[in-house]
């Protein structure tokens, strides 16, 4: 018969026990059968491994009292957050109590709450935010001072001044900074009553 034919003439047998024909598969060739996602080279084959992707990690944490994630977007923190924002709204309050050394409580509380930031930035800080505040008022046209920018200048420097001075005063055991204490114990009493409200987001240094 026609099957006795081509056996007869191969002398193989598909058969897989014994010393016969074998096919890829059973000779280990091939150990996977085409469609899975997994294979081996087989016998003898080299292995193949792919590469792991390293996950690459960008920003941290920030002095400011912020952390920023790789796609650049404040999470925690900010100008509007962290210690900034409490800051901002313990600087309020000292302005809206009319204290004479204000300045000077404010750049020592801005140190307190950066501690790791230097002196020398704090207070460079410190000067550039008076500029800034100061040049805006003389370019406000129904403000008082429109115009006076050798005035503005010489405020800018002489609060800037008073900033560091406070800036220095941290963690010296002085007066100012007994003061400072005091003064932030009255207020945290406050914030704890909801009456910080009145003092949000007001002043810097």
């Amino acid at each position: 018969m026609p099957g006795h034919y081509g056996s007869a003439h191969t002398g193989k047998t598909s058969s897989s026990s014994g010393g016969g024909y074998q096919n890829v598969h059973q000779t280990g060739a091939i150990t996977q059968t085409p469609g899975r996602t997994k294979w081996s080279p087989g016998v003898g084959g080299t292995q193949h491994i792919p590469k792991t992707k390293k996950t690459v990690t960008t920003g941290g944490a920030s002095p400011f009292g912020y952390t920023r994630t790789p796609k650049g977007r404040t999470t925690t923190g900010g100008i509007t957050g962290g210690n900034w924002k409490k800051h901002a709204e313990f600087s309020n309050y000292l302005k809206m109590m009319g204290l004479r050394d204000y300045h000077q409580l404010a750049g020592l509380d801005f140190k307190t709450n950066f501690p790791t930031l230097p002196n020398w930035a704090a207070k460079g800080l410190g000067y550039g935010y008076q500029g800034v505040t100061e040049g805006l008022r003389s370019l406000n046209p129904f403000g008082n001072n429109f115009g006076d920018f050798s005035g503005a200048f010489d405020t800018a420097l002489e609060e800037g001044g008073l900033n560091a001075l406070g800036i220095d005063q941290y963690t010296t055991g002085s007066p100012l900074e007994t003061k400072y204490l005091e003064t932030k114990k009255r207020y945290d009493t406050l914030a704890h009553g909801g009456l910080i409200d009145l003092y949000r987001y007001g002043g810097f240094i």
